[in-house]
């Protein structure tokens, strides 16, 4: 209850950009489920290329941090978010999926591997991180 009230407490655009973010991101987790990568991509960017207008990239960048949470969103998830979401902003974005290992230094081992997502529109990283620099570069998508 206490998130509606949240919600409802946000400005009209805030509230429809939070929304249409977890919209967005249900769609895409269902498009990379029946579709593969290759075509979810290939939608988020239809969606994104039929939007008129987008929002700043701080806002779009809270808009799925929020939304996320919500809807179980993951970084890929939230990635192709902000492709659909992101309108002319995102016309000439990059979508990244890094690996990087983690070591496991209590079992001794050489560690896993940590696979990250995510967009650059203008040299911002979403959804925002603060370590995509450590991540090695698997795919590189551009437009």
């Amino acid at each position: 209850m206490r998130t509606m009230a949240r919600l409802l407490a946000l400005p009209g655009a805030r509230r429809r950009l939070v929304l249409s973010a977890a919209a967005v991101q249900l769609g895409a987790r269902a498009a990379l489920a029946a579709f593969g990568l290759p075509a979810a991509v290939r939608l988020a960017r239809w969606l994104g290329a039929r939007s008129s207008e987008a929002p700043g990239v701080p806002a779009l960048a809270w808009a799925l941090s929020a939304s996320a949470s919500r809807v179980r969103g993951t970084c890929l998830t939230q990635a192709l978010a902000a492709l659909a979401l992101g309108g002319p902003t995102a016309a000439h974005a990059r979508l990244i999926v890094g690996v990087k290992r983690v070591p496991d230094a209590a079992r001794r081992i050489a560690g896993t591997l940590e696979f990250h997502a995510w967009i650059e529109i203008d040299g911002t990283s979403l959804p925002p991180t603060g370590d995509a620099g450590s991540f090695a570069q698997l795919m590189v998508w551009s437009w």
